[in-house]
């Protein structure tokens, strides 16, 4: 059974397409927390480590020769990103160092980029709260963060943040076998501290 020992799992499970990394950003503010984020910069996901504020390639756009480099001040993500750069990354769908779910395009980089800031977390274990944005597909196949997730169901030791798609989170539950956990959604995200506190 996947557990956090001095913690709580919960998992914000919401639609494809309805802001949960956004929602994040907001929340995180003030917070003691670590992981990563995957939002949506100019129409293209992206990693972002919550500690350092560095922001990755993510989701390869084949529809273009490059993703342009662009400041993060100027987009709706500003709040919390403040001046950082997208390296430019050469698109290429054939590219050995993509991973392909349905139709996206996913950078292996960003995927090593995450195993980095989870393990980072998991060696110092001092953050009250670790983020991980998302489980999906890869994982049910064993793939993207699949061994990562492993990690920090046996090693993390507070409360652990999972965002799952609505219709793919009783697949994850069965494949981690999470048998203790609190699902919510963006209304109720902003309660978690308060529970957390009274529990």
């Amino acid at each position: 059974m996947s557990k956090v020992k001095n913690g709580k799992i919960f998992i914000l499970s919401e639609p494809v397409h309805s802001g949960t990394s956004s929602i994040l950003k907001k929340w995180i503010i003030g917070k003691n927390v670590t992981g990563f984020l995957t939002p949506i910069l100019n129409g293209i996901k992206v990693l972002f480590n919550i500690e350092t504020s560095e922001i990755s390639s993510y989701e390869i756009d084949v529809n273009s020769k490059f993703i342009q480099e662009k400041t993060v001040e100027d987009m709706r993500l500003s709040l919390i990103f403040r001046k950082h750069e997208l390296s430019s990354y050469k698109s290429n769908s054939n590219d050995k160092n993509t991973i392909k779910i349905g139709s996206y395009f996913l950078s292996k980089k960003a995927f090593m980029k995450a195993s980095l800031i989870i393990t980072d977390a998991l060696d110092k274990n001092n953050k009250q709260w670790l983020i991980i944005d998302k489980v999906g597909k890869l994982e049910l196949e064993n793939r993207g963060h699949h061994l990562l997730l492993l990690s920090v169901f046996e090693r993390w030791q507070n409360n652990l943040l999972l965002v799952v798609r609505d219709y793919l989170l009783e697949d994850v539950l069965k494949k981690y076998g999470i048998k203790e956990f609190i699902v919510i959604n963006q209304q109720e995200l902003k309660h978690l501290i308060l529970y957390t506190k009274l529990n």
